[in-house]
């Protein structure tokens, strides 16, 4: 997930907390860009996150990223 601006290390910890639900495994982390966004050099200087969605929860996800974006 593309952001545009870094969410604080309290942030993140309220996300794992909140939406671990969503996981299929592990937790919400920051990540760097996929291979894919390198090679075309696509906001390569944006940060990101990563997690293991479980692909059903979708309504869940929308607040998830409202959560983030919130503040």
């Amino acid at each position: 997930m593309r952001l545009n601006k870094e969410i604080s290390d309290k942030k993140l910890k309220s996300l794992n907390k909140n939406f671990k639900d969503i996981l299929k495994q592990g937790v919400i982390q920051r990540a760097g860009p996929a291979e894919i966004e390198l090679a075309a050099k696509e906001y390569i200087d944006l940060p990101r996150l990563s997690m293991r969605f479980n692909m059903h929860d979708f309504s869940r996800l929308s607040q998830l990223i409202n959560a983030i974006n919130k503040d």
